[in-house]
């Protein structure tokens, strides 16, 4: 059931992350060109902006549930993670509620996403706050895990050593008749708008395509523990990446790819307006007859998902053609096989901002060739 309503939601998002895309493209540039003493048009870009993000944010729910979004994961501790985000988490708890951190000593490392990571935590401990009414104990833990059974921790994880990550609250513990249901998208056991039931199965899903599991449990004691699995990974912890230099464009010429022509016509205008020139073409193939013919270009801009050759294999191929020519990736949408292939290359998430392009392209510009 999960599969079959995963394959159905990651669809439904890829489609629907293309349409916010021009929306929020066009109101960034709406933005830089409106008058600043215009109130009531000024107002109104900023609803239109903060409706298309709420989208923005459900599309990603979905895409973590069914384990198609785009994880660019590193390896790193939990506990560094943690005690980094303690702060928001205190301040997503409230004053009411005492937040304690029993962190293990010596922990394994894992490949995880941080980023998705600390959504995913933070939605556990949104789910802890409400279960205590705003007031109580919340505990935080690391552990290193092993276990030789399949399916012992969480379903569906293997046998093996893991590292695991739970909340545990003081609440009023979870149905037992919800416990089998309670990471299926949109259950929820709030009131109308006060969730959209996507927050459990996006924890789910994300734990699922890093190769872990999730598990939840009453305590004898009364409350609830959520326990996050990840695999243990072997290595030295990546370094945090250096400051970006450059601030606008130069001029220089992008070759941009993209099949869909609303988002090409967009991404035209962002660019242009970031200060580059853009030449577009609508598919791979026609990409490299260009590249090949002898055209000269800064970077090139490709979508991941179109018809016939992928963004992804149009990458690697100019890479061993062209080794000094960054490429950068973007997707609404992503599988199992894209999103191992395209680790090797910069991408900005659709619906991506003005800000987050421009900052992903001067990085790549800036560095020795864009290679990651």
């Amino acid at each position: 059931k999960m599969e079959a309503v995963g394959k159905l939601t990651g669809g439904i998002a890829h489609d629907f992350n293309n349409l916010l895309q021009v929306v929020l493209g066009y109101v960034d540039l709406l933005d830089g060109r409106i008058d600043a003493n215009d109130r009531p048009a000024r107002r109104a870009i900023e609803a239109i902006g903060a409706a298309a993000n709420r989208g923005a944010t459900l599309t990603q729910q979905l895409l973590a549930f069914a384990r198609k979004q785009e994880l660019r994961d590193r390896l790193l501790n939990l506990n560094t993670l943690v005690s980094d985000f303690s702060p928001i988490i205190q301040r997503n708890l409230g004053g009411e509620v005492t937040l304690k951190r029993t962190l293990a000593d010596d922990l394994w490392n894992s490949r995880i996403d941080p980023v998705q990571a600390e959504m995913a935590l933070l939605n556990l401990v949104s789910n802890a706050h409400d279960a205590m009414d705003g007031a109580g104990h919340v505990t935080i833990a690391t552990e290193n895990v092993v276990t030789d059974s399949d399916g012992a921790l969480a379903p569906g994880l293997e046998a093996g050593e893991y590292v695991s990550l739970s909340v545990t609250d003081s609440g009023r513990g979870i149905e037992e008749e919800n416990l089998d249901k309670i990471f299926d998208p949109f259950f929820s056991t709030k009131g109308v708008g006060k969730g959209t039931g996507l927050g459990l199965s996006m924890v789910y899903g994300f734990m699922r395509q890093s190769g872990g599991g999730v598990a939840a449990e009453n305590l004898a004691e009364g409350g609830a523990r959520f326990t996050l699995y990840f695999p243990r990974a072997r290595g030295m912890v990546d370094a945090k990446p250096g400051p970006v230099l450059r601030n606008v464009g130069g001029g220089e010429t992008i070759l941009m790819v993209e099949d869909q022509p609303q988002v090409a016509e967009l991404g035209r205008a962002m660019l242009e307006d970031l200060g580059y020139t853009v030449e577009h073409v609508d598919n791979a193939a026609r990409a490299l007859e260009v590249l090949r013919g002898g055209g000269q270009f800064a970077l090139v801009f490709t979508d991941i998902v179109m018809p016939g050759m992928t963004g992804v294999a149009l990458a690697q191929t100019i890479r061993r053609e062209f080794p000094n020519l960054p490429v950068l990736l973007t997707t609404g949408y992503s599988d199992r096989a894209l999103d191992e292939d395209s680790r090797a290359f910069e991408l900005v998430r659709k619906p991506y901002r003005r800000a987050d392009l421009s900052s992903r392209i001067k990085t790549l510009l800036d560095g020795p060739n864009g290679i990651a």
